[in-house]
């Protein structure tokens, strides 16, 4: 072994690349080896090994930060994944771009025992949606290093950071299913006599246009659920079954699962829909995490809560969606 220079010696866990120092330190105790010693190969292994822990635990605070942020959107949101809006899509979010379906099909043939079968292509186009919300989380919390912040309080903001993105979600997403959906030519003001034979017209008018009568949603303002829940045919929540109680509906009729919202507008009155007809895609462009600011403000011994996070709705084939407006 090369004869060490104690003057060259540098910090344990490194090593330098013109001596190969390295130093690996054990309680009080150091040992050194040289880049020319059979034992710097391993030790080279474990220090990066150890490098890889420390990322990887920086990785998983990020990622669990963003799940619970994550769960409670999911929680909040009244427009529900796989409920109002299916998630299905190919590509990379964070590259601003994806591919959906206009609906989401396959194509089912018959088979040939002596001729086998044609291989067949998709049953439905595809359609180039961009991810063009873009929101930002960026909240100081003065008087904190980033990983001095105490949990309860990481717990909070976290926690109302995705209530807030949960609304904003909720609100994009409803503005999308009125303004692409198709709007139904009636637009009398339903009234408790009326109301069960419009969604009776509805329920066939998707039957006519192949709509699976499976996962049907009507979302309907606060005045049109009054009306409902006063009439023979509806289902009230503690009659169906406990998955679609989880989901938030508020009840059933005609086929179609209920859900109340407070947000659809004056002259809205219900959304009917079908969830393999609408995507939603979101992403986490930056994770949400805790980040130390006092080099770049006149903060001192402060951290911001930051993240960003991408998404888009869209309407992939209007005529799964359908909108009963009323006249103003």
């Amino acid at each position: 072994m090369i004869p060490l220079d104690k003057d060259k010696l540098i910090e344990k866990g490194t090593y330098d690349n013109n001596d190969g120092y390295w130093v690996k330190e054990y309680g009080d105790n150091k040992t050194f080896f040289s880049k020319y010693d059979e034992g710097y190969r391993a030790i080279e292994k474990l220090y990066r090994y150890e490098n890889n822990i420390l990322d990887r635990r920086t990785n998983n605070m990020l990622n669990k930060y963003s799940d619970l942020v994550d769960q409670k959107i999911k929680k909040e949101l009244t427009l529900k994944d796989e409920i109002i809006f299916n998630n299905k899509y190919e590509g990379e979010p964070k590259t601003g771009t994806v591919r959906v379906k206009k609906i989401w099909t396959i194509n089912i043939g018959d088979y040939d025992r002596e001729k086998g079968a044609e291989i067949t292509g998709s049953s439905s186009e595809w359609i180039n949606m961009l991810l063009d919300k873009d929101k930002v989380v960026n909240e100081v919390l003065d008087g904190y290093e980033a990983s001095d912040v105490p949990d309860g309080l990481v717990a909070d903001r976290l926690d109302s950071v995705g209530y807030e993105l949960a609304k904003i979600i909720d609100d994009d997403g409803i503005k999308e299913l009125i303004e692409h959906g198709t709007l139904l030519e009636d637009t009398t003001a339903l009234t408790k006599q009326t109301i069960y034979n419009k969604f009776v017209d509805v329920r066939k008018q998707l039957n006519e246009n192949s709509v699976d009568a499976n996962k049907r949603y009507a979302i309907v303002s606060p005045e049109i659920y009054a009306y409902i829940i006063k009439i023979d045919e509806f289902i009230e929540p503690n009659f169906l079954r406990d998955e679609i109680i989880k989901t938030g509906a508020v009840g059933e009729i005609a086929g179609f699962t209920l859900y109340k919202n407070n947000n659809l507008g004056e002259d809205v009155e219900i959304i009917f829909g079908h969830p393999s007809y609408a995507t939603r895609v979101v992403e986490w462009r930056v994770p949400i995490h805790m980040q130390n600011i006092d080099s770049s403000s006149k903060s001192i011994s402060s951290c911001a809560v930051q993240g960003r996070k991408i998404y888009t709705h869209k309407v992939t084939e209007p005529k799964g969606i359908l909108i009963k407006k009323k006249n103003k």
